[in-house]
């Protein structure tokens, strides 16, 4: 598996990841950030994920992965990894607009979410 198959198998888990987080949560203002993100992550993973079957020519296959859900004192934590591999794969699909600019949007979410995580309370 590539690791751009990877990122977008990882991706979408995440939304899942981030409704635990919203559902686990004892902060109203936490319970709507993450409520905006898992409910927006999953079209924004669509699109990248479409791109990238366009410069592939190939479907995305699950790894088979094991994912873990984890309480919402970890959701700050979480989304910093999470913005830190969607910059890495950005930066190594430079060459790819379609895909640059799908991630783009992915990072823009990010980083309003930790940003409304970190200070509104």
């Amino acid at each position: 598996m590539n690791k751009i198959a990877m990122y977008q198998e990882a991706a979408l888990f995440m939304s899942a990841r981030a409704h635990m987080w919203h559902l686990n949560t004892n902060s109203y203002a936490a319970h709507k950030a993450l409520q905006k993100f898992y409910e927006d992550l999953p079209d924004l993973v669509d699109a990248f994920a479409e791109a990238s079957m366009s410069y592939q020519m190939e479907t995305l296959q699950p790894s088979g992965g094991v994912y873990r859900f984890d309480t919402s004192d970890m959701a700050v934590s979480g989304l910093e990894q999470f913005l830190q591999i969607t910059k890495q794969v950005h930066s190594e699909c430079q060459l790819q607009p379609g895909l640059t600019n799908a991630l783009e949007n992915i990072i823009s979410l990010i980083e309003s979410t930790l940003y409304k995580l970190k200070h509104l309370r």
